[in-house]
This record gives structure tokens, sequence and C-alpha cells, in this order.
């Protein structure tokens, strides 16, 4: 998955409208979050970018909800 994210990372950026279920998605990763103590970054980082979504933004948007 490591190689997968550099590759999107360096990447041309293109504007397409990605769609994925972000509720059961954050269900998922909340609740392996709460009952083993990690999992929120890795299970939701990893999955929207290997959808399509842009890295960087994606990256910034799963950690943000971690500091607050």
């Amino acid at each position: 998955m490591g190689i997968l994210i550099l590759w999107k990372a360096f990447k041309k950026v293109n504007e397409n409208r990605v769609r994925t279920k972000l509720i059961p998605l954050g269900l998922f990763g909340g609740f392996f979050d709460a009952i083993g103590g990690g999992g929120w970054g890795p299970i939701v980082t990893t999955t929207l970018v290997a959808r399509g979504n842009n890295p960087r933004l994606t990256i910034g948007s799963v950690i943000l909800p971690n500091f607050l």
C-alpha cells in the first residue's frame, strides 16, 4: 500500500469525483479504533487512497479528526 500511496502522490492530479461510502467507512474505522486502540488511520487512509482520492487531501482529512 505504501508504494501505491507514493505512486499516486507524485502522479498528476486528476480532478475526478470519487464516490466512496463514507459513513460505513467511518463507522468501521471508528469501531476498530475503539476496540483495539488503533485502526482509524490505517483503515480509512488506505481505503480512500485505494479508491482513487487525492493522497494529500486524504491524509489531511483523516488526521484532522484524530487531532480533534
